[in-house]
Formats: structure tokens, C-alpha cells, sequence
């Protein structure tokens, strides 16, 4: 990993990394890194290639984005590194290869047929585990690369390798999930059906399994009802003591076989006898363990686990879907807040008295937005607030006053205010989500110069 200071623009490229969705494929991923790589280090061209573990075969990635307008070059995805030209030195060497006169290096080799013209070159290896992960590389710029270049293509051929395995890492978890919850949608459901008339319940043969019992499936509720706790058989007598009209659907919970927790939903319908008259009500019930501690997990990824608001993750993820979305008529806005004296509250009264106050300003801020708008925790006494619908910032503004209000209220238990200050900003058709947030940062930092207690917009001009 390189540890020189880098430039600005290689900063940049690699926080573009870490702001791409997990649910990006790797190509793409790869692709948004070298484009960096050859705007931060004015090249006309770049590619990125993986090296297989046996050191001996590079596996074709992906070009940049503009290198396929001058190269049409295919090759088979397993290259060999000893049919490379000098480009491949960075797998041999396992070092940064630079080449200012491309056409006069000697053991260049030629170029195939559809190859871009190669002026100047510059590659750079990812290593791991002692071994080459990963080449990127850069060419054509308009003057000599330097040593800079080198650190520049280094850092973010570093973090994309980073990058990559974080998306693997969150991929593999996904896949696993989604292969349980589709085992378990298939395994892990009973069928039933029971007769008011008579009382009698007809189960399939997976009940056994599904409960944890080793008893033979008995033509009652009994074997359902051992399993569940006091609540959920409560539940369940009066479901069956006064049957609903319409279609049945009831979540219980309880021990199975093991002892380990158990979430059951139970779902039904009347349906026609198949002799006789009257109905019957059948359905399935299945064990939704799984799927619950899945959507647990979701929550507590994107959400703040002291407020319950979401989180930044989730903040982000919305305003980027927004702005791609690109919809002028659905405009909306964002409203920064940050709270006025709560550094001092914490400091004076202990933590666990801040963590108080967050939840109380949390609350009240929940209590000003509307049907469709949201509030989210950055972090520490940092909100956004998500506006849709906004036409003008002077809604913005009116709407940011009201929760200066809120937040300037007595605190519960405690001496003195906590207060706020908030900037807005509405998005422009065509703006960035990092353009947004910029100029609502820039509107809460004059609020705070002000004085604090007020909101600023984000239109205002600077100082």
C-alpha cells in the first residue's frame, strides 16, 4: 500500500470507490477506478486486469471507459504473462513500470491488430499475500509521467483492490442469505387444514421437522400449541374460538426442538368442503426465523442504533436513487442540522445524559416531518432531514424554523436548551448528491457563524 502524501485527485477517485452500491458488479467497479486513474493523471487511456493465483495468466477485466473508442483488440480472458509485451512487467517485476517513449524500448514487442497507439505507459501491481492481485495501468498522457503519477495510480489501484473485496465480501453474505431464505421457503412450511365442525387438524409430514418434535403428527392443534409461549397461545385459542370471515394470518412465537427461539407464521383461508357442505379452513404455517433475523440485520445496517433513525448508509443510498431518478417535477430538499450546545450538555451532565438529549431531538424531529420526507443521523449531533415536495427554499427555511422551535424547548429532566442551527438547500435539477451536501454544509456553517439558533440557505452568496 502506498503511505506518500497523494494528490487531490487521487483522494477524490478513491472516496468515489467507497461511495459506490454494494450492488454494483465488480467490472463496473473496476471501470470507475481506472477512469479515475486516467483523469487524475490526465492519461487518454487505461485498463485494469486481474492475475490469476497461478502468477502465470492475467484475466482481462476492462478497459477504461474512453479506451474503447480507440482500441478494439479482443484476446481470450486467460493471457498468458509470457506472451505479454513490456505492459506485463508489473506482473513480473511485481514493481510500478514506467515508459516515457514507448516506441523506443526495445523489448516493447509489437502491438495486435485494433491495439490503441502506445505513446507513453504507466503500471502499477496490487500485491497480496505475496502474490500479484491485480494491474492497473494508465497511458498516452501528453507529457512525461512522473514519480506523482506512480504514488497517484498506486493509491487507487490499491483501493480498488480494497474496494473489490469488500463487494465480494458483502456479495457472498447476500448469496448465502438469499440461498437460506429460498431453502428455507421451500423446507420449512407445513401445510394444514382444520375442520370447526369437528376440531380435527390435518397435518403434512413436515410438522415433526418444523417443530422440533419427534412425536408422530397428531390431528390437532396440540403439537403447535407445545411449542408456543403463553402469548401466542392466547392468541391462537381465540383465533380458533371465534374464527375470523375472511382470510387468517397470525404471527406466534416459541421454543423449538433445540430450546432456540421460534417465529411461526400461520396463514389460511376458507375454502369449500370436498364432501358435504359448509367450509373448511385451510393454509401453512412456516418458521420465518430466518427471514426475521435477516430483516433484523438489514435494519441495524442501515439504521442508527441509538435513535432508530436511519443512518448515513441509508441516507446516502436515498438521495443518490433521488438524484438518479432525475424527476423535476418531484423536487425536494435537505435540511443539515446540527445541534447548538450539545458538546456542552455532554460534557457537563455525562454521556449517558447526551444520549438522552439525541433521543429527545431525534423524537422531536420525527414529529415535524411529513408523509414521505425523513430524517437521518450523520453522526454524533449531525441530522439531515429529507424534504420532498419543496418548491421553494422559503418552504425549506419556514420548515427549519419549526424545528429550531422543537429543539429549543425545555429538555425534560435537565436545566437549559439545547437549540440547533440548520442550513438547506433545495437540489437542482442536474446536481450531485456531494454538490447538495456541500452547499447545505456551507449554509449551517454561516448559520453557526451567525450565532447559531437560526437557518441559513444554500443560495445565499458567500461572504
Amino acid at each position: 500500500m502506498v503511505n506518500e502524501p497523494i494528490s487531490t485527485a487521487a483522494t477524490s477517485a478513491c472516496l468515489d470507490l467507497l461511495r459506490v452500491p454494494l450492488t454494483v458488479s465488480e467490472r463496473d467497479l473496476l471501470r470507475l477506478a481506472v477512469d479515475g486513474a486516467v483523469d487524475a493523471t490526465g492519461s487518454r487511456i487505461g485498463y485494469v486486469h486481474y492475475v490469476n493465483p497461478d502468477q502465470l495468466t492475467i484475466e482481462l477485466c476492462t478497459w477504461s471507459t474512453h479506451t474503447r473508442d480507440y482500441c478494439t483488440v479482443i484476446h481470450d480472458r486467460h493471457y498468458p504473462v509470457a506472451d505479454a509485451g513490456i505492459w506485463a512487467d508489473t506482473v513480473r517485476s511485481g514493481t510500478a513500470q514506467l515508459h516515457n517513449d514507448y516506441s523506443q524500448v526495445p523489448h516493447r514487442r509489437g502491438l495486435p491488430d485494433g491495439h490503441s497507439e502506445l505513446i507513453r505507459h504507466l503500471g502499477v501491481p496490487v500485491l497480496s499475500g505475496g502474490a500479484v492481485r491485480l494491474v492497473m495501468g494508465v497511458g498516452n498522457k501528453g507529457t512525461d509521467y512522473t514519480p506523482d503519477d506512480v504514488v497517484t495510480v498506486q493509491a487507487i489501484a490499491d483501493h480498488a483492490w480494497l474496494t473489490t473485496l469488500r463487494l465480494r465480501e458483502h456479495q457472498s453474505v447476500a448469496a448465502r442469505l438469499s440461498v437460506l431464505q429460498d431453502r428455507q421457503e421451500r423446507t420449512r412450511i407445513v401445510t394444514w387444514e382444520w375442520d370447526p365442525a369437528t376440531g380435527r387438524v390435518g397435518w403434512d409430514d413436515g410438522l415433526p421437522q418444523l417443530l422440533g418434535g419427534d412425536s408422530a403428527v397428531r390431528d390437532s392443534w396440540a403439537p403447535l400449541l407445545e411449542v408456543l409461549d403463553g402469548p401466542s397461545q392466547e392468541a391462537l385459542g381465540r383465533l380458533l374460538a371465534e374464527p375470523p370471515l375472511g382470510a387468517v394470518e397470525l404471527e406466534l412465537r416459541g421454543r423449538g426442538g433445540h430450546g432456540q427461539g421460534v417465529t411461526l407464521w400461520l396463514d389460511g383461508e376458507w375454502v369449500d368442503r370436498s364432501q358435504g357442505t359448509g367450509k373448511v379452513l385451510r393454509g401453512a404455517l412456516a418458521d420465518v426465523s430466518l427471514q426475521e433475523r435477516f430483516h433484523e440485520a438489514a435494519f441495524r445496517a442501515s439504521h442508527d442504533p441509538l435513535t432508530g433513525l436511519p443512518n448515513r448508509a441509508w441516507l446516502l443510498e436515498q438521495l443518490h436513487h433521488r438524484v438518479e431518478q432525475q424527476r423535476p417535477r418531484e423536487q425536494f430538499g435537505i435540511l443539515y442540522i446540527d445541534l447548538d450546545r450539545f458538546k456542552a450538555i455532554n460534557d457537563h451532565f455525562g454521556h449517558r445524559q447526551g444520549d438522552d438529549v439525541l433521543i429527545e431531538s431525534a423524537r422531536r424531529m420525527g414529529s415535524v416531518v411529513r408523509g414521505g420526507d425523513a430524517v437521518a443521523r450523520l453522526g454524533g449531533d449531525e441530522f439531515v432531514m429529507v424534504i420532498v415536495g419543496a418548491s421553494a427554499e422559503a418552504d425549506l427555511l419556514s420548515l427549519a424554523d419549526r424545528v429550531i422551535g422543537r429543539l429549543a424547548a425545555p429538555l425534560p429532566g435537565m436545566p437549559g436548551t439545547v437549540g440547533a442551527s440548520v442550513g438547506v438547500a433545495e437540489w437542482r435539477p442536474g446536481e450531485s448528491v456531494d454538490e447538495l451536501l456541500h452547499r447545505a454544509d456551507v449554509a449551517l456553517y454561516r448559520a453557526k457563524r451567525a450565532g447559531g439558533g437560526a437557518a441559513r440557505g444554500g443560495e445565499e452568496p458567500p461572504p
